[in-house]
């Protein structure tokens, strides 16, 4: 191995280091509080009530989601526990959406970019999801969890071991506790075991797994609790909810997204809009085409240059969504910015689209397929009474998506050889950004965060 190339992956292994190491001391030493909110309801709970009469009663009253719930019943007490477990978590996952981005010539690279991709994701939303105690039982651990199973599916020597097949179908039977994370793994994991039946590849561990996903996602959206919930929570939430239409829930979940998309904090739909920039340049379509699509995602970058500027309060009159519901319709300044938005999105999905899409093979359509799953799994929130109550924790979900095409965008540019040191900027651009980040959270020590 030469020197120059020694320094280069020994760059990547200390930015690894580093920033695992940041995040196990934030786990320790700031994400752990116990004091506020749910996290407090359950861990006295588990004093006064036994788990099974609580089990019961989530499932005839208020959820689907028993193993989660079990899993917070027995854990919540070991604090210890929690740290270690969600870190690892947090580590499983950035390793995953790194390596699947960026495959796998440079494991360390991969690594480091997915943890750091992770810590751009918009601080009020990691907070929700990942520091909250309860929130990450719900949010991250299953969302992590239901990545790392398809894994079964996509590499041919996960297929073959079976501790392994045993190891990600559990994984699978956690992640689908989660109703978007659900949906997600339902997807992808049906596409997947379509694609392996075709190939004469499929198993009877897949459709094992499969059996596992399917009755997982039936129980969770067939029981009592499920339906009491989205009564209860549509009278104290959203009262007017359950009189609208497909379409109307639908504009719900449109506007929820295009608020957090284009939201001036989000780095990660920044990054990803102008990635797509740069690599749509290359590609072989005609300028008009390249020319929309650029000018479409510069609306996503602009909020980036105009805070490098001082000035993103002044782009607030176009990126503010309102509530998109049957109060605003009428308004046609909400359509103007729902609609500039909206073809802004979609031409950044298509950019995505002409980068990956080459010969319609089945694994080309993977990451946009990703980039879709990211919008609706956003998007169907609408269908939720708690549209507006639910918090930013919701929004994970999509951001980890997201996240992932990021990688891959970044791994299509490092394969591009005149493309390398703009590959080289943009990565370690991405670390200097997510250390920052890291490093603000450590600013809440001895203070009421998430909470506070």
């Amino acid at each position: 191995m030469t020197f120059a190339k020694f320094r280069k992956n020994s760059l990547d292994t200390i930015m690894l280091i580093l920033l695992a190491g940041l995040l196990v001391a934030l786990h320790f030493f700031v994400f752990h509080r116990l004091e506020f909110a749910d996290d407090k309801n359950y861990l006295n709970a588990t004093y006064d009530r036994s788990t099974w009469s609580m089990l019961k009663s989530d499932y005839f009253d208020w959820s689907g989601r028993l193993v989660i719930d079990a899993a917070i019943l027995s854990l919540i007490r070991y604090v210890f526990v929690w740290r270690v477990l969600n870190a690892a978590l947090v580590l499983a996952l950035g390793y995953t959406i790194g390596r699947l981005g960026l495959g796998k010539n440079n494991l360390n690279a991969a690594f480091a970019i997915g943890i750091a991709t992770l810590f751009l994701i918009q601080d009020t939303v990691w907070a929700e999801a990942v520091a909250w105690v309860i929130g990450s039982y719900n949010y991250l651990w299953p969302l992590a969890l239901g990545i790392i199973s398809l894994l079964h599916f996509i590499y041919p020597k996960m297929r073959q071991l079976k501790l392994s097949s045993v190891i990600l179908i559990l994984c699978s039977f956690y992640a689908v506790n989660a109703e978007q994370v659900a949906l997600i793994v339902v997807a992808f994991g049906t596409l997947w075991i379509i694609y392996l039946i075709y190939k004469k590849e499929a198993t009877a561990w897949h459709y094992l797994h499969m059996a596992v996903i399917y009755l997982g996602a039936i129980f969770l959206f067939t029981t009592p609790g499920s339906h009491n919930r989205y009564i209860t929570e549509a009278r104290n939430w959203y009262p007017d909810h359950v009189s609208f239409g497909a379409f109307q829930k639908f504009m719900l979940g449109v506007g929820r997204l295009l608020e957090h998309a284009y939201n001036p904090s989000n780095i990660i739909m920044q990054i990803l809009a102008l990635l797509v920039i740069i690599l749509i340049c290359r590609e072989k379509i005609s300028a008009f085409s390249k020319s929309i699509i650029i000018l479409a995602s510069g609306l996503a970058v602009l909020p980036m240059l105009f805070k490098v500027m001082g000035g993103a309060g002044e782009l607030n009159w176009l990126y503010f969504v309102d509530k998109v519901d049957i109060s605003n319709f009428l308004h046609i300044e909400a359509y103007f910015r729902v609609g500039l938005l909206m073809f802004s999105l979609a031409m950044i999905a298509v950019g995505v689209c002409v980068v990956f899409i080459k010969n319609w093979n089945f694994e080309s359509i993977q990451i946009p397929l990703v980039f879709i799953a990211a919008m609706m799994s956003t998007i169907i929130i609408g269908f939720s009474s708690t549209v507006y109550a639910s918090g930013l924790r919701v929004l994970y979900v999509g951001d980890v998506g997201f996240a992932l095409v990021v990688c891959a965008l970044l791994g299509r540019l490092s394969s591009i050889p005149e493309y390398k040191p703009l590959f080289l900027f943009m990565k370690y651009g991405i670390y200097i950004l997510a250390i920052i980040q890291m490093i603000n959270y450590f600013s809440h020590i001895n203070t009421d965060w998430p909470f506070g």
